[in-house]
């Protein structure tokens, strides 16, 4: 370690979130052909929806301007945006440069990543060595979910699961005593094909516009080996065996490198995709019995690479997380990637 590094630490400093209004309740997927059934087994009863004009940066603009309005932030000290859109509003340029540029943030240079270990994890690694480097001073993290554009809404899974939403974290020098701890990060490239967004026909054309105006996109997100999934779970080297293993394995190893286990983790936080790998990771972690978890899928459904933080957000809105407290950021992504992150509570 550096000698400057052993003064201070990173981590978050501030956080904001953007839900769009409009919502799809549980009435919308009942009317729309999704049993009763479906929706308590995946754990999915409503979700937001954002305009058809919104795009994925205007979203994150606007989790970034709560985080700057409500914590008195002047944009012209921020010096590095991390962004990660789902999906971006172009090919290229990436959703940085025009964040970068409604902020007002104007001395900030710009980063753009893809979603990949569970979205947010990487962009706090990221403005964690670089703040630690002495590089830049504050990072804004920005994510952002549209995910609803590209479900194939004839597949009543994606129909219901897929949720839009946008978030930001505000990066900065900490205490050496709080911020970011340990990470983890893991790739199984084998898997890259299973899971992902492509040019797809939809899965059941006849019902082909029965809820949303945009359903002539034919760019879809798709899952090819269905979660939870087949007899396979108990097989080595099988995607079922990793996506059931993924988050406690990296959060064991990122606790590790610590000193630390699951038990003393204060709170936990995880991708929230379908109910019954969730409830398994919290299970296997011991949350499950503690009960000191959150997860908003019940009404935001998955938010993919948003869902850590905006979870981070509400579990800190109502008390669930006191200072000093030891927290745990743990995610999965298509290709497939988990990562993990362990913080000091501290804001």
């Amino acid at each position: 370690m550096n000698e400057y590094q052993k003064d201070f630490n990173a981590g978050i400093v501030a956080l904001g979130k953007y839900l769009p209004e409009k919502r799809m309740t549980e009435e919308d997927f009942i009317k729309a052909g999704v049993p009763k059934e479906s929706l308590d087994k995946w754990g999915v009863y409503e979700h937001r929806v954002s305009d058809i004009n919104e795009s994925p940066s205007d979203m994150s603009i606007k989790a970034a301007r709560n985080l700057i309005e409500s914590n008195n932030i002047d944009p012209k000290e921020i010096d590095l945006i991390i962004d990660c859109a789902f999906i971006p509003d172009y090919i290229h340029p990436g959703n940085s440069h025009r964040i970068q540029y409604e902020l007002g943030a104007n001395k900030a240079a710009t980063i753009d990543i893809v979603p990949s270990s569970g979205g947010v994890v990487p962009q706090l690694i990221m403005a964690e060595a670089l703040i630690k480097s002495q590089t830049y001073n504050n990072a804004l993290i920005t994510c952002s979910s549209k995910f609803t554009s590209v479900a194939d809404k004839t597949d009543l899974f994606s129909l219901v699961l897929a949720g839009d939403g946008a978030a930001a974290a505000l990066v900065s020098k900490t205490n050496k005593e709080t911020g970011i701890l340990s990470s983890n990060l893991i790739t199984r490239g084998e898997f890259h094909s299973n899971s992902g967004i492509k040019m797809k026909k939809p899965l059941n054309s006849s019902n082909k516009g029965m809820v949303y105006e945009d359903d002539d996109s034919k760019l879809l997100f798709y899952i090819d080996n269905a979660y939870i999934f087949s007899d396979n779970q108990d097989k080595e080297g099988t995607l079922d065996k990793f996506i059931l293993n993924s988050v406690p394995l990296s959060s064991k190893i990122a606790l590790e490198k610590i000193n630390m286990s699951y038990d003393d983790v204060d709170f936990w936080i995880t991708h929230q995709n379908v109910k019954v790998l969730r409830e398994h990771w919290l299970e296997v972690v011991g949350a499950k019995a503690k009960g000191n978890y959150y997860y908003s899928a019940d009404k935001y459904g998955n938010l993919y690479n948003v869902n850590l933080l905006v979870n981070l957000i509400e579990a800190a809105e109502k008390s669930y997380i006191s200072e000093s407290d030891i927290v745990v950021l743990g995610g999965l992504t298509s290709g497939y990637s988990t990562g993990t992150i362990v913080m000091k509570w501290g804001m």
